[in-house]
């Protein structure tokens, strides 16, 4: 990517001729800026996966819940008087 004084600037902002390490001479400080990006790649990643394991447990629930109460709401459609279960925890 060009910038505004036609100078070339990589992903990280930073200006340079080139994005190569080699060029620049400075190995060490580009190994550790991928470590810094892959890291942070791979808790962005199990930050997904935990969102969407959230949503589908909750999803589930959801599911469950809905047959239940549309179970009951059919059997008190048909006129019966048995439909809730009555718990005898006294």
């Amino acid at each position: 990517m060009r910038g505004a004084s036609g100078t070339r600037k990589d992903l990280t902002g930073t200006t340079g001729t080139s994005s190569f390490a080699g060029v620049n001479g400075d190995d060490e400080s580009d190994l550790e800026l991928h470590r810094r990006q892959d890291a942070h790649s791979h808790r962005a990643a199990i930050v997904g996966l935990v969102v969407c394991l959230v949503l589908v447990l909750g999803g589930l629930f959801l599911v469950y819940k809905l047959k239940a109460m549309s179970e009951l709401q059919d059997c008190v459609m048909q006129g019966r008087t048995n439909c809730a279960p009555i718990d005898p925890s006294d």
